[in-house]
């Protein structure tokens, strides 16, 4: 039987088992460290809030009774330190997204788990499988984008109000099904067995692009928006469905998903009813980890809307200021003669030094910047 999907912030009453207990998250640091929480670090089935600005550096599965809250002040994105943890949410938990989060592995939802994003965020994975009879619902003004292959199978199924897109292969099996006024979009295939559907539709297309929806994919009308990492360049493209008043699009980036800067311009076609393809190119990324890049549209009485928000992960090895990151004691900056300066998220000057090595032993686990010369990337402390 298909479920009806409300979007609205809602009150869950639950009870847990004599062993779950809640703990939150006050100080912004990696998920393993104890000194994130108030009561402990998690374990599964527990009742998890996330109020700050959290580090995801293990694998987890939030199962049993257990809820995990991320609020409006707060945020999960994976660790930089190279590895692609994977989160499952499993056995009737549920996950309550206010917020962004991010895992480069892949997230599992399955066996009566509910998945609600509400409050305009935006939900990252890698691959993707949802199943046996679990929920997903995505607002009106929320995203969640897949950067692998998505399984969507077993009766589960997804109310998509928002924007959902796959940069991979979807599959859509026994009963699973899609509804909603909102719009899927896959770079790979979308394929059907055992009368699955997505939003009423069960046509396979293959070979990708393919797009499924009631309206448009974005605010910014956008058929499409997609990057190509070239050595220490990338390339964007993106498509409009129409534009109307559009003055420019305006590429942003960041690196922790909070604080955007201005990357590159490229000039609208202002007025159109066709579709409309657009690059540019951003040169000598330099950072290490993950960057974050969305963009925004602008239109000429200065109003604006943004797209969904892609990723960019660097080698580890390459164009690094510094490393290890994350780290626990001291970072090395090789061949650096400048100053270097520790930073907290507000810009108060914590630590500085001179030379090639810096101990931060002394700074609590958390989210900084470090600054040399006229370069700045953030830094995690384990």
């Amino acid at each position: 039987m298909r479920r009806t999907f409300l979007y609205i912030v809602f009150f869950l009453c639950f009870l847990s088992s004599g062993s779950a207990k809640t703990t939150t998250a006050t100080t912004p640091g990696p998920w393993t460290s104890a000194g994130t929480w108030n009561n402990g670090v998690p374990a599964s089935g527990d009742i998890i809030n996330i109020n700050v600005d959290v580090v995801y550096n293990t694998n987890f599965s939030c199962g049993g009774s257990g809820i995990l809250t991320i609020n409006t002040t707060g945020s999960l994105t994976d660790a930089l330190g190279g590895t692609a943890y994977d989160f499952d949410l499993v056995n009737t938990a549920t996950l309550i997204l206010m917020s962004n989060m991010t895992i480069e592995g892949t997230l599992t939802v399955a066996n009566n788990t509910d998945l609600v994003l509400t409050g305009c965020d935006t939900l990252i994975f890698g691959n993707g499988d949802f199943s046996n009879s679990g929920l997903l619902a995505v607002d009106s003004c929320s995203a969640m984008i897949g950067n692998g292959d998505m399984t969507i199978s077993n009766s589960f199924q997804i109310g998509a109000g928002g924007f959902i897109r796959v940069d991979g292969d979807v599959t859509l099996s026994n009963s699973a099904e899609v509804t909603g006024d909102g719009n899927f979009f896959a770079t790979g295939c979308i394929e059907f067995q055992n009368t699955a559907s997505l939003f009423g539709d069960n046509t396979d297309c293959c070979p990708g692009p393919c797009f499924r929806g009631t309206g448009y994919p974005l605010p910014l009308k956008l058929l499409y928006f997609t990057l190509e990492k070239e050595a220490s360049n990338v390339r964007f493209e993106w498509a409009s469905l129409s534009e109307e008043n559009l003055d420019r699009y305006i590429l942003q980036r960041s690196s922790d998903l909070r604080l955007w800067e201005n990357s590159e311009e490229v000039l609208a076609a202002g007025f159109s009813n066709s579709v409309l393809t657009y690059e540019c190119f951003e040169e000598k990324l330099g950072s290490r980890g993950t960057i974050y890049y969305r963009l925004k549209a602008l239109d000429f009485d200065g109003s604006y809307s943004y797209s969904q928000v892609l990723t960019v992960r660097q080698d580890e090895s390459k164009n690094a200021l510094f490393y290890p990151n994350p780290v626990d004691n001291v970072i090395h900056i090789p061949n650096n003669t400048e100053e270097i300066r520790i930073l907290d998220s507000s810009g108060r000057l914590l630590l500085k030094g001179i030379g090639e090595q810096l101990d931060i032993s002394e700074l609590p686990a958390g989210f900084y910047y470090l600054k040399c010369a006229n370069n700045s990337e953030s830094l995690v402390k384990l």
